[in-house]
């Protein structure tokens, strides 16, 4: 400082400080939402107040020292964005050291529909297919599950190993417990449980670039009889999974049937949004016993969400189940006449239904319009209540619904 009396002594009372400098990030990249744990590197981090990543400031920062600072970046969009650190020194030049990315859609493997399939018999060739969109070497565990209900334990449950490109058949008490030997489709020999035999012979597999077709010589024991659900999963070497998915029915021969009972489904398939289903519902004696009539159209035996309906024969009345399943809140209306029932997965026309009653069948004609929310696989099951005494839910058709 300079005054009329000289300039004072020279002295070191005042620092310049360097602002900031940011060399790296670690990770380099990270989540559109944000989230990461990273750590900033480079110098002058002391008294950092403010970390910016992108423009919008980071949470959790903690300056470990003068070189090295954590935090959690804030949710960004994709592509580069800069690291900014404000110390006393001032805040570092713009740069392009992060990158937010958008996580990207696992590639899940699929059952590939053949339509939905309907076979008879104790002995059926059944075929199936899975895709894979990136090639069938990602497609890994492929499964066939032909049951009742979608449950592993005395099943015909099937596990085929894309990449071993052999078959096992899962044992009766299911998965956990074990598998058959394995099988090698096209040659000789076979594997059995208690419920059905695959034979080499008569099997074979195929494939293109990214579609994979079992062809399957089945027997199913005689202890395995009445109609059963054939459900598909398939599963990628990456472990993705298709989620099970409904693809037909297996109708085995049954010695003695039980009454009361549901009968046949015509027509048994069909991919058409629009039809007149028929079916037919058994009572041990005469017809005049049976009181209700179920046809329940879903994934599985599940009024939510399902083209769920009702006929109750003492009144001619015909009802549809509302979207959450509820019968209390039923709509109902004659089966005669103009009228119509529908709920989001279907419409139900009185034109073009009807019923009749001869000997100790009760035949149930229904006009059906399926709705483009519904799309995807469905099986039709049938139920009734005669004499009092309730049937069990019966598989009785497929139908691959249209978007």
């Amino acid at each position: 400082m300079t005054a009329s009396g000289g300039t004072n002594s020279a002295n070191t009372l005042y620092t310049y400080q360097a602002g900031p400098t940011v060399t790296s990030i670690s990770p380099t990249s990270g989540p559109l939402a944000g989230g990461q744990s990273v750590t900033i590197t480079g110098a002058g981090f002391t008294g950092a107040t403010v970390v910016t990543i992108g423009g919008t400031a980071a949470t959790a920062v903690t300056v470990v020292s003068s070189t090295s600072i954590t935090a959690t970046t804030p949710a960004g969009s994709a592509g580069t964005a800069s690291v900014l650190v404000t110390a006393s020194g001032g805040t570092n030049s713009a740069n392009t050291l992060y990158t937010y990315q958008a996580v990207p859609r696992p590639v899940v493997p699929a059952v590939t529909s053949t339509g939905p399939l309907f076979h008879t018999g104790a002995t059926q060739t059944i075929t199936l297919r899975f895709s894979h969109p990136a090639g069938i070497a990602e497609l890994g565990i492929l499964n066939a599950l032909i049951n009742r209900a979608l449950d592993g334990g005395n099943a015909c449950y099937i596990a085929f190993s894309q990449p071993q490109r052999v078959l096992y058949l899962v044992n009766n008490a299911g998965p956990d417990v074990g598998l058959s030997s394995p099988l090698t489709l096209g040659s000789s020999g076979s594997v059995s449980n208690s419920q059905c035999t695959i034979f080499s012979a008569g099997s074979s597999v195929t494939s293109t670039n990214t579609e994979l077709t079992l062809t399957l010589n089945i027997a199913f024991s005689s202890t395995f009889s009445g109609n059963r659900v054939i459900y598909l999963a398939a599963r990628s070497v990456t472990e993705q999974n298709s989620g099970w998915q409904p693809q037909g029915v297996s109708a085995l021969p049954e010695t003695t049937p039980p009454f009361p009972r549901s009968g046949v489904l015509s027509p048994a398939v069909g991919t058409t949004a629009a039809a007149t289903l028929t079916a037919t519902f058994l009572d041990a004696t005469n017809a005049t016993n049976i009181q209700t009539t179920w046809l329940l159209i879903n994934s599985a035996v599940n009024a939510d969400r399902a083209c769920y309906v009702a006929y109750f024969r003492p009144g001619n009345l015909l009802l549809l189940f509302p979207d959450s399943g509820d019968g209390n809140l039923a709509t109902a209306m004659p089966l005669s006449g103009s009228g119509f029932l529908e709920n989001s997965q279907c419409r139900i026309d009185a034109q073009g239904s009807s019923v009749t009653v001869v000997g100790n069948a009760l035949t149930l004609n229904l006009n059906t319009v399926f709705k483009p929310s519904f799309a995807g696989p469905r099986i039709i099951f049938g139920a009734l209540n005669s004499s009092a005494v309730n049937s069990l839910w019966k598989p009785l058709g497929a139908w691959q619904v249209p978007p």
